[in-house]
């Protein structure tokens, strides 16, 4: 998954995006699944280009199974630089003290260095929810359960305080969704997402005409 303010050089997830034959042709619509799945379609004032598709995914007390195989540490503001080194310093905007201090994140270090971290985007006590996330491992330290473990870790932390914990993974990624199997989330439904554009008036009016 790729970290807030720019892919960090520790990490690049490249892959073929699918296209769409042809692009939406009606006004907004809300398209709700049998898994209470919502995708808002903006047709014909909107295109989207490229899009990939992805999976929700949730796990709760019930279902979690804990995994953790390294010595895991709390991440807090007095981590902010080696957090910020993991991730890049583009992340620089994203990584705050403050934003440490209220998320729940967790690493693993290898001597002094942090060499994998998962933590939560962003929580909320009155939905009772929790969204994991920025699940990342330095190359040269794959492969050995770390993401895992940080997962793992970060997952329980947040099942302690709200009833549900969800993340969104794209669907070429098969290293995170053998990680999220593992623990035990399971895919609460589909969704797409992509860069659109806001078509102009002109080109809305050709696309009713064609």
């Amino acid at each position: 998954m790729p970290s807030p303010g720019g892919v960090p050089p520790a990490q690049c997830h490249c892959s073929h995006r699918l296209e769409f034959d042809s692009e939406p042709s009606s006004s907004t619509n809300r398209v709700v699944g049998s898994s209470n799945t919502s995708v808002w379609i903006l047709v014909g004032s909107t295109s989207l280009y490229s899009p990939w598709f992805s999976q929700k995914r949730a796990v709760s007390v019930s279902t979690f199974r804990p995994r953790v195989t390294h010595g895991v540490t709390r991440l807090g503001p007095d981590h902010l630089d080696d957090v910020i080194d993991l991730y890049g310093h583009a992340s620089r905007t994203y990584f705050t003290e403050a934003r440490l201090e209220r998320e729940i994140y967790f690493g693993v270090y290898i001597g002094r260095s942090l060499v994998s971290a998962a933590g939560t985007h962003v929580r909320s006590r009155l939905s009772n929810i929790a969204a994991v996330g920025n699940v990342l491992t330095r190359i040269a330290y794959r492969d050995r359960g770390m993401a895992t473990t940080v997962t793992s870790a970060v997952t329980e932390a947040a099942l302690e305080q709200h009833r549900d914990v969800v993340l969104n993974v794209r669907q070429d990624n098969a290293p995170a969704i053998a990680v999220y199997d593992r623990l035990g989330y399971h895919v609460h439904g589909p969704f797409i997402e992509g860069p659109a554009v806001r078509r102009s008036a002109w080109d809305r009016i050709l696309g009713r005409m064609k």
